[in-house]
């Protein structure tokens, strides 16, 4: 299933709006918008995340993605001259996108002239009490739609408002909540202090068979006096020499979550390799503690 932060190809697509190739006259705009980001899932669920983009009108950009909980989920990070980067927190990884965000484009924002002439233009709708362009982006064979885009020249490339759809229906809307204009502290374009990597790592699934040395996690005191048993799962990360870089517990109860960390940690993996060069690997271990 596709998530809202892996449509910047598409973004690219919205931003190729017919204006002449000439040397940049009106620089992207600088401001911040903050959006809400609600995903349909099957069986009629959602996920709401939280949107915050920093744009600068020096090319600098950053969108952050948060959780309904506060935590942070995603980001995306673009630095002129140093290049494009997601950021994934989980791995406390930056790996590098080789894609370019349409806030990079070297023509002018587009227009009002050039927003209507578009052939991706349907009509014009009020969001946010700012007149927007809605193009839409179809399947070029099927002709279903694919996205929404709402353009507003005081945004410049970026839009107000996008509509995710799969397979004909929505999937995500991105709906902002608020617009403040001028540059974003220099702080807020920053990327966190991580590693960098050139892939992101691959998914392995569940790991328990693949570990070459996996001890049995210590049975807390104080779960075993209060009865607590049961299967906790760990999501970790296995680093190019089998070493386990990342562990979280993701399930399981709170009083074996520690414990079963602890064991993920000192679990050990055979080095996986693709195209002969080695690579991360993201995967979960489990755990099942039974009181005897």
């Amino acid at each position: 299933m596709r998530k809202i932060i892996f449509t910047l190809a598409s973004l690219l697509l919205a931003a190729q709006l017919h204006a002449p190739a000439r040397a940049q006259e009106t620089k992207q705009p600088a401001f911040t918008l903050h959006s809400r980001v609600t995903q349909y899932l099957q069986e009629g669920n959602t996920h709401t995340l939280k949107e915050v983009r920093y744009v600068s009108s020096g090319g600098s950009f950053r969108t952050v993605y948060i959780n309904e909980d506060g935590s942070p989920y995603t980001e995306r990070v673009y630095e002129p001259g140093r290049g494009f980067f997601n950021v994934h927190h989980n791995y406390r990884m930056i790996v590098k996108n080789r894609s370019s965000p349409p806030e990079t484009a070297t023509t002018p924002p587009p227009t009002v002239e050039q927003l209507r002439a578009s052939p991706n233009f349907v009509r014009t709708e009020e969001v946010l009490g700012r007149t927007a362009y809605l193009h839409r982006i179809k399947d070029e064979q099927t002709g279903a739609p694919l996205f929404d885009y709402y353009f507003t020249p005081e945004l410049g490339r970026v839009p107000l408002k996008t509509v995710d759809y799969l397979q004909g229906k929505v999937f995500s809307v991105t709906e902002p909540t608020s617009i403040t204009f001028g540059e974003p502290d220099a702080a807020q374009l920053k990327l966190p202090d991580y590693e960098f990597a050139e892939r992101m790592p691959i998914s392995g699934g569940v790991l328990n068979g693949k570990a070459t040395h996996k001890p049995a996690p210590d049975y807390p005191a104080e779960a075993r006096a209060a009865r607590a048993q049961g299967v906790v799962t760990v999501q970790i990360l296995v680093n190019e020499d089998g070493t386990v870089k990342f562990a979280k517990a993701t399930y399981g109860h709170e009083l074996l979550r520690e414990a079963a960390v602890e064991a993920a940690r000192k679990t050990r993996f055979a080095p996986t390799r693709l195209e002969g060069q080695p690579i991360k690997v993201a995967g979960v271990v489990t755990y099942n503690f039974v009181l005897r």
